[in-house]
């Protein structure tokens, strides 16, 4: 499901519920888990437009009480990059094979 598509969809169904309504909130968690889970693919072919377009999303999920803080897109692909980095550095990540041996030499 592309993020355009998941954005609307989750915004309409937000939209017609009570904030207080669980199925609203799940529904928010799914869509930022799906955008988070996309970000480390796709962060760098985001047009500013689709960029836009996710942390208007984001802006209306805190200013329906669905989320604690205003969230934006760079911050959430910062931090979905570096979670997969760090995943990848576990000898059973399907990915970690890619990563170029360790190496023993001091940073300077």
């Amino acid at each position: 499901m592309s993020l355009r598509l998941l954005s609307v969809f989750s915004t309409f169904v937000i939209e017609q519920m009570n904030k207080d309504d669980d199925d609203a909130m799940m529904v928010m968690q799914f869509t930022v888990t799906r955008i988070m889970h996309a970000l480390p693919a796709s962060c760098c072919l985001l047009s500013k437009e689709l960029s836009g377009r996710i942390d208007a999303y984001l802006k209306r999920c805190y200013r329906y009480g669905f989320s604690p803080k205003i969230e934006c897109v760079d911050t959430l692909s910062d931090t979905a990059c570096m979670e997969l980095f760090s995943k990848m550095r576990s000898s059973g990540h399907c990915l970690h094979v890619i990563l170029p041996p360790a190496s023993n030499h001091a940073v300077l």
